[in-house]
């Protein structure tokens, strides 16, 4: 990517795009893909990288310190609909987490724990 291109994308504030356009050009080219269609592929990946910064002005703003799931990490794409997006919205999630798996039986779910009350 020649400099004058970076420079208009960075005006612009199309970091997204410019971090990806490389790959996105070769795979247009192998791929054979029309104008339109390169085109879409590169503000997909620009909408990604808004996305996951909003997620995380958003997480930082709440003053986010833990989350908790009982859905292993290569669950979510299939949870979100969206394998792309969920693995960037992990990426972000997770850049200085400290993952802890617990494995077993839910300890709320034992004997003594409470259960979900019958309707009526």
């Amino acid at each position: 990517m020649n400099a004058k291109l970076t420079e208009c994308l960075k005006k612009l504030r199309l970091s997204g795009m410019a971090q990806t356009l490389e790959v996105r050009l070769q795979e247009a080219m192998a791929n054979r893909l029309d104008h339109a269609e390169f085109l879409e592929l590169a503000l997909a990946d620009e909408l990604a990288v808004r996305g996951e910064r909003q997620i995380e002005r958003g997480l930082k703003a709440a003053g986010f310190r833990e989350m908790t799931s009982n859905r292993p990490l290569e669950d979510w794409g299939k949870l979100i609909g969206d394998v792309p997006a969920a693995t960037a919205i992990l990426d972000r999630l997770l850049s200085n987490a400290e993952i802890i798996q617990i494995t077993g039986k839910s300890y709320r779910l034992r004997g003594g724990g409470h259960s979900p009350k019958e309707p009526g």
